[in-house]
Protein backbone atom coordinates (compact mmCIF):
# COMPACT_ATOMS: atom_id res chain seq x y z
CA UNK A 1 0.00 0.00 0.00
CA UNK A 2 1.34 3.48 -0.38
CA UNK A 3 1.40 5.75 1.77
CA UNK A 4 -0.63 8.80 1.02
CA UNK A 5 2.36 10.94 1.16
CA UNK A 6 3.76 8.99 -2.24
CA UNK A 7 0.14 8.93 -3.55
CA UNK A 8 0.37 12.92 -3.80
CA UNK A 9 4.15 12.77 -5.38
CA UNK A 10 2.62 10.40 -8.20
CA UNK A 11 -0.24 12.72 -8.51
CA UNK A 12 2.12 15.42 -9.05
CA UNK A 13 4.24 14.15 -11.18
CA UNK A 14 0.89 12.97 -13.62
CA UNK A 15 -0.37 16.46 -13.53
CA UNK A 16 3.17 17.81 -14.50
CA UNK A 17 3.53 15.64 -17.23
CA UNK A 18 0.13 16.32 -18.58
CA UNK A 19 0.74 20.25 -18.47
CA UNK A 20 4.47 19.55 -20.56
CA UNK A 21 2.55 17.63 -22.95
CA UNK A 22 -0.26 20.72 -23.55
CA UNK A 23 2.40 22.92 -24.15
CA UNK A 24 4.11 20.84 -26.40
CA UNK A 25 0.72 20.03 -28.57
CA UNK A 26 0.39 23.90 -28.02
CA UNK A 27 3.97 24.80 -29.33
CA UNK A 28 3.47 22.81 -32.26
CA UNK A 29 -0.04 24.06 -33.18
CA UNK A 30 2.05 27.53 -33.70
CA UNK A 31 4.39 26.19 -35.65
CA UNK A 32 2.30 23.96 -37.89
CA UNK A 33 -0.01 26.92 -38.87
CA UNK A 34 2.52 29.36 -39.51
CA UNK A 35 4.62 26.92 -41.27
CA UNK A 36 0.99 26.62 -43.38
CA UNK A 37 0.67 30.07 -44.07
CA UNK A 38 4.20 30.61 -44.96
CA UNK A 39 3.97 27.35 -47.65
CA UNK A 40 0.90 29.07 -48.87
CA UNK A 41 2.81 32.21 -50.01
CA UNK A 42 5.59 30.65 -50.76
CA UNK A 43 3.64 28.41 -53.38
CA UNK A 44 2.66 29.76 -56.69
CA UNK A 45 -0.87 30.59 -56.07
CA UNK A 46 0.28 32.09 -52.83
CA UNK A 47 2.51 34.40 -54.95
CA UNK A 48 -0.36 34.99 -57.36
CA UNK A 49 -2.52 36.23 -54.59
CA UNK A 50 0.25 38.41 -52.95
CA UNK A 51 0.87 40.11 -56.68
CA UNK A 52 -2.24 40.51 -56.72
CA UNK A 53 -3.02 42.64 -54.05
CA UNK A 54 0.05 44.80 -54.78
CA UNK A 55 0.18 45.01 -58.11
CA UNK A 56 -3.47 45.74 -58.09
CA UNK A 57 -3.21 48.45 -55.23
CA UNK A 58 -0.48 50.23 -57.29
CA UNK A 59 -1.83 50.31 -60.44
CA UNK A 60 -4.78 52.43 -58.79
CA UNK A 61 -2.32 54.57 -56.60
CA UNK A 62 -0.48 55.02 -60.13
CA UNK A 63 -3.51 55.51 -62.29
CA UNK A 64 -4.90 58.50 -59.56
CA UNK A 65 -1.81 60.34 -59.94
CA UNK A 66 -1.85 60.08 -63.69
CA UNK A 67 -5.33 61.60 -63.44
CA UNK A 68 -3.78 64.20 -61.21
CA UNK A 69 -0.98 65.28 -63.26
CA UNK A 70 -2.94 64.86 -66.33
CA UNK A 71 -5.59 67.56 -64.92
CA UNK A 72 -2.76 69.69 -63.70
CA UNK A 73 -1.35 69.87 -66.94
CA UNK A 74 -4.83 70.82 -68.65
CA UNK A 75 -5.43 73.19 -66.06
CA UNK A 76 -1.83 74.67 -66.83
CA UNK A 77 -2.49 74.76 -70.56
CA UNK A 78 -6.21 77.01 -69.70
CA UNK A 79 -4.70 79.35 -67.48
CA UNK A 80 -2.07 80.04 -70.15
CA UNK A 81 -4.93 80.59 -72.67
CA UNK A 82 -6.64 82.90 -70.46
CA UNK A 83 -3.15 84.99 -69.70
CA UNK A 84 -2.96 85.27 -73.69
CA UNK A 85 -6.53 85.65 -73.98
CA UNK A 86 -6.45 89.10 -71.10
CA UNK A 87 -3.35 90.27 -72.83
CA UNK A 88 -5.35 90.36 -76.03
CA UNK A 89 -8.51 92.03 -74.47
CA UNK A 90 -7.04 94.73 -72.33
CA UNK A 91 -4.83 95.70 -75.77
CA UNK A 92 -8.09 95.76 -77.74
CA UNK A 93 -9.57 97.93 -74.83
CA UNK A 94 -6.33 100.16 -74.59
CA UNK A 95 -6.65 100.39 -78.23
CA UNK A 96 -10.33 101.68 -78.58
CA UNK A 97 -9.60 104.33 -75.97
CA UNK A 98 -7.33 105.58 -78.34
CA UNK A 99 -9.24 105.70 -80.70
CA UNK A 100 -11.56 107.79 -78.50
CA UNK A 101 -9.90 111.17 -78.14
CA UNK A 102 -9.43 111.32 -81.55
CA UNK A 103 -11.62 113.79 -82.89
CA UNK A 104 -11.85 113.33 -86.78
CA UNK A 105 -14.94 111.80 -88.21
CA UNK A 106 -13.03 109.44 -90.48
CA UNK A 107 -10.88 108.11 -87.68
CA UNK A 108 -13.68 108.01 -84.97
CA UNK A 109 -15.84 106.01 -87.77
CA UNK A 110 -13.22 103.03 -87.88
CA UNK A 111 -12.71 102.92 -83.98
CA UNK A 112 -14.06 99.36 -82.01
CA UNK A 113 -16.71 101.04 -79.56
CA UNK A 114 -18.99 103.59 -80.84
CA UNK A 115 -19.30 105.16 -77.45
CA UNK A 116 -17.95 105.02 -73.79
CA UNK A 117 -20.83 102.60 -72.80
CA UNK A 118 -19.47 100.11 -74.99
CA UNK A 119 -15.90 100.22 -73.79
CA UNK A 120 -17.20 100.10 -69.97
CA UNK A 121 -19.49 96.92 -71.46
CA UNK A 122 -16.41 95.27 -72.86
CA UNK A 123 -14.43 95.89 -70.03
CA UNK A 124 -16.87 94.79 -67.15
CA UNK A 125 -19.93 92.35 -68.61
CA UNK A 126 -19.45 89.02 -67.19
CA UNK A 127 -19.92 86.46 -70.00
CA UNK A 128 -21.78 89.19 -72.01
CA UNK A 129 -21.83 89.24 -75.72
CA UNK A 130 -19.74 92.32 -76.71
CA UNK A 131 -21.04 92.61 -80.41
CA UNK A 132 -17.54 92.84 -81.65
CA UNK A 133 -16.91 89.06 -82.68
CA UNK A 134 -13.36 90.10 -83.85
CA UNK A 135 -12.52 90.84 -80.19
CA UNK A 136 -11.39 87.44 -79.26
CA UNK A 137 -8.34 85.01 -79.72
CA UNK A 138 -10.12 81.80 -78.93
CA UNK A 139 -13.18 80.90 -80.32
CA UNK A 140 -14.09 79.55 -76.45
CA UNK A 141 -13.95 83.19 -75.06
CA UNK A 142 -15.78 84.26 -78.05
CA UNK A 143 -18.32 86.48 -75.88
CA UNK A 144 -16.39 87.01 -72.63
CA UNK A 145 -15.47 89.92 -71.13
CA UNK A 146 -12.04 91.11 -69.41
CA UNK A 147 -13.86 90.65 -66.20
CA UNK A 148 -15.03 87.15 -66.76
CA UNK A 149 -12.07 86.01 -68.17
CA UNK A 150 -10.14 87.38 -64.56
CA UNK A 151 -12.27 84.81 -62.70
CA UNK A 152 -12.50 82.32 -64.29
CA UNK A 153 -8.36 82.21 -64.47
CA UNK A 154 -8.54 82.50 -60.61
CA UNK A 155 -11.09 79.71 -60.81
CA UNK A 156 -8.37 77.67 -62.25
CA UNK A 157 -5.41 78.59 -60.19
CA UNK A 158 -7.56 77.82 -56.81
CA UNK A 159 -8.01 74.15 -58.08
CA UNK A 160 -4.04 73.78 -58.45
CA UNK A 161 -4.28 75.81 -54.73
CA UNK A 162 -2.33 78.43 -56.21
CA UNK A 163 -2.82 81.83 -54.72
CA UNK A 164 -2.54 85.00 -56.83
CA UNK A 165 -2.98 88.01 -54.84
CA UNK A 166 -1.91 90.24 -57.84
CA UNK A 167 -5.00 88.69 -59.59
CA UNK A 168 -7.32 89.33 -56.74
CA UNK A 169 -6.74 92.86 -56.46
CA UNK A 170 -7.24 93.19 -60.57
CA UNK A 171 -10.82 91.38 -60.24
CA UNK A 172 -11.38 93.73 -57.36
CA UNK A 173 -10.81 97.15 -58.59
CA UNK A 174 -12.18 96.10 -62.16
CA UNK A 175 -15.09 95.76 -60.15
CA UNK A 176 -15.01 99.17 -59.18
CA UNK A 177 -13.70 100.75 -62.42
CA UNK A 178 -17.88 100.57 -63.24
CA UNK A 179 -18.51 102.85 -60.17
CA UNK A 180 -15.83 105.08 -61.52
CA UNK A 181 -17.15 105.16 -65.04
CA UNK A 182 -20.97 105.54 -63.95
CA UNK A 183 -20.22 108.35 -61.34
CA UNK A 184 -17.94 110.36 -63.32
CA UNK A 185 -18.77 112.05 -66.86
CA UNK A 186 -15.98 111.81 -69.04
CA UNK A 187 -14.79 113.92 -71.87
CA UNK A 188 -11.48 113.25 -74.30
CA UNK A 189 -9.26 114.87 -71.09
CA UNK A 190 -10.48 112.38 -69.10
CA UNK A 191 -10.20 109.22 -70.88
CA UNK A 192 -6.45 109.60 -70.61
CA UNK A 193 -6.81 109.11 -66.68
CA UNK A 194 -8.61 105.99 -67.65
CA UNK A 195 -6.12 105.08 -69.84
CA UNK A 196 -3.60 105.59 -67.46
CA UNK A 197 -5.56 103.57 -64.33
CA UNK A 198 -6.29 100.35 -66.74
CA UNK A 199 -2.18 100.36 -67.26
CA UNK A 200 -1.00 100.89 -63.70
CA UNK A 201 -3.61 98.80 -61.59
CA UNK A 202 -5.40 96.34 -64.11
CA UNK A 203 -2.36 94.87 -66.61
CA UNK A 204 -0.38 93.13 -64.65
CA UNK A 205 3.38 92.25 -65.71
CA UNK A 206 2.81 88.84 -67.25
CA UNK A 207 0.15 90.19 -69.48
CA UNK A 208 2.45 93.31 -70.32
CA UNK A 209 5.11 91.03 -71.14
CA UNK A 210 2.82 88.74 -73.33
CA UNK A 211 3.94 89.16 -77.42
CA UNK A 212 -0.23 90.16 -77.48
CA UNK A 213 0.12 93.18 -75.74
CA UNK A 214 1.53 96.06 -77.65
CA UNK A 215 1.21 99.17 -74.55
Amino acid sequence: MLSEEEKKRLELVETYKFEVLDKLQSKKSKKFGLAMVFSFFNSKFGLWVLSAIFVSGGVKVYDDYKVKQENEKTRSEIIEKLDNEIAFKFNKLLGAIDLMKEKEVEVISDQIFSNMEEAKSFALWIKKETGKEENYLYEEYKYWSLLALLVEQKRQLDHLKIKDPELEEVISHLNELQNFFENRQLNYHDIDSIKEIIQENLVLSRWKSNGLFSY
